[in-house]
This record gives C-alpha cells, structure tokens and sequence, in this order.
C-alpha cells in the first residue's frame, strides 16, 4: 500500500506542478533477497539530480520483500531502476512496468504505464 500511496502521491505533484518540477519515488531495497528498505519521494528529474529540500523517506516493515521489480526505461531516458519520474504538468512517466511486494500472507502488484496513473492489485 505504501509504494502505490507514494506513487500516486508523485503523479499528484507533478500533474499539480508541485514546485515546478518532476516528481519521482526511488526505491531502496536487497537486491539480493528482496527485502524492503525504504522509499523515497523527491523533486526533480531523477534521484541521482533531485532536489533534497523536499526528500520524504517512508520506511517498509520488515516483513515486505520486493520479490520482483520490471520497471522499463522508454528511450532516450535511462534509470537505474529502481525509481519512477513523473513530468510535471502531464504526470508522464518515461519508467513502465511493474513492482510485487510480498508478506506472509500477501503478494501485491503495483503498476504504472507511460500515462503516470498507478494501478494496484491484491494478487492474495
């Protein structure tokens, strides 16, 4: 719930155009073993230049892994990732793809194509 809520939260800011600028989520996670570390909301065209100022960092419970992220750069922009850049004012992205967290006793699949709208769903 949280990756969809902050996703959603960056498409929001910059459709609104929040401080004039783009707006991301970059994620912080094992890249081994999956497990969640933290998300960061920030300004700015990727998380690499962004502006720290507005930097908002939610924490994921112990219990969430990342068991699988496909999140496709659309050319010529690249990322590492593990982030997702909304333009400001049209709320596109140039990261598609998806993202499946999973607990013991859930797998949720949140997702975003070139529209920047975020979609979730409760797989169990």
């Amino acid at each position: 719930q949280e990756v969809y809520s902050m996703l959603t939260e960056a498409s929001r800011y910059a459709r609104s155009g929040v401080a004039g600028s783009d707006w991301g989520v970059y994620f912080e996670y094992d890249g081994v073993t999956g497990a969640a570390v933290r998300a960061t909301l920030f300004a700015g065209e990727n998380y690499a230049t962004r502006d720290t100022q507005y930097d908002r960092f939610t924490a994921f419970h112990d219990s969430i892994v990342f068991s699988d992220v496909t999140l496709v750069d659309i050319a010529p922009w690249s990322g590492n990732g593990d982030e997702i850049t909304f333009e400001s004012m049209s709320g596109d992205t140039h990261q598609t793809g998806s993202i499946t967290l999973t607990t013991a006793s859930k797998t949720t699949i949140v997702s975003v194509d070139s529209s920047g709208i975020p979609l979730i769903d409760y797989v169990q």
